[in-house]
């Protein structure tokens, strides 16, 4: 018989894969000694990735017109930005990010049993999505160690070069490892987007619980209460890409559809029952849950399956445009 994944295995093994983008607030009971290590190691492993920048850059500065290792470099740094801001974005928000994952935590401890029942839903409905995805992540940080250490002049996960000679010991072990932390931060932090979706899915939980309520309220009072080396690298690079928008969209998407169907609650209660000041209150929030609630980032639209499939579609079209770069410089230097 299979162990199901319950709501705290979920977020346990959440924070477990985010380790290493230190995203995960402490609980607000850390001692003081345990938040000053975290912030001091969040500090420093932020550092690493910047560190393993300069020499990305400075490769792409002296590299050759080589257009697939161009490309490869530039993906690398553009990781290694990524991670950076996104640790210094889950810095900012820590505060935030705390109370939510408190809030969170205790509303599953007080849960009734049917609202157990719908958490326990969500999880087995996108358990195994997340979890194959995120191993297919860190399959695709094994590959992206592995792969790049085949070639026979590199001694390193990435190919960042440097000015100084890099074969003696302890030099060579200290950059070894330095990168192979770095390659291994670039996919944790790829895992934010399941930490963002956790939130996401459980806002639609909480919308799909309120609707449940309205359906059976009764008075004033019950309302108050409801409120092949490149291409193997370059697959893993785009699957975890796709992976991290689509771990976004899909509750997004679900966000949208829980929010509207409270409108569809309150018309499925007993309103007509009751008495004008009943039928009032209702019509304040017949005409709020009309609206959906949204997840918009900066000046992006906001994000859905619809904005998915643009999404899908537009990254497509910037490859098949790559590919007909590639294709072209074969063919004039067959020529």
């Amino acid at each position: 018989m299979t162990r199901k994944t319950t709501p705290k295995n979920a977020i346990t093994f959440i924070k477990v894969i985010l380790a290493l983008s230190f995203s995960w607030p402490l609980s607000k009971s850390a001692s003081k000694f345990q938040i000053t290590c975290f912030k001091i190691l969040r500090s420093l492993f932020c550092m690493n990735t910047v560190v393993l920048s300069i020499p990305i850059a400075y490769t792409l500065y002296r590299n050759d017109y080589d257009l697939p290792r161009i490309t490869k470099l530039w993906c690398t740094l553009g990781a290694m930005i990524q991670v950076s801001v996104e640790m210094t974005q889950c810095a900012l928000q820590y505060d935030r990010l705390q109370y939510l994952i408190s809030e969170m935590e205790r509303t599953l401890e007080r849960a009734e049993l049917y609202e157990k029942n719908i958490y326990q839903r969500y999880i087995d409905r996108c358990a195994m999505f997340y979890m194959s995805s995120t191993a297919a992540v860190f399959l695709g940080a094994g590959i992206g160690v592995i792969v790049p250490l085949t070639a026979a002049d590199q001694i390193f996960p990435t190919e960042a070069k440097y000015p100084f000679n890099v074969e003696h010991e302890p030099i060579k072990t200290i950059i070894f490892v330095h990168q192979f932390i770095a390659v291994w931060q670039c996919f944790s932090t790829v895992c934010i987007g399941s930490f963002i979706s956790l939130f996401i899915w459980f806002a639609a939980a909480r919308f799909e619980i309120l609707s449940q309520q309205f359906r059976m309220v009764t008075d004033i009072y019950d309302i108050t209460q409801c409120s092949l080396t490149d291409k193997i690298q370059f697959m893993a690079l785009c699957i975890s890409a796709l992976m991290e928008v689509y771990a976004c969209a899909w509750p997004a998407d679900r966000l949208i559809d829980m929010s509207t169907n409270v409108a569809q609650a309150v018309y499925e209660s007993l309103w007509y029952n009751q008495d004008k000041i009943f039928q009032k209150n209702l019509n304040f929030i017949l005409l709020r849950s009309q609206i959906p609630t949204t997840i918009c980032v900066s000046i992006l639209p906001a994000l859905s399956l619809q904005y998915y499939a643009s999404y899908v579609s537009t990254a497509f079209s910037y490859l098949m445009t790559l590919r007909m770069v590639f294709m072209e410089e074969d063919s004039g230097i067959k020529n």
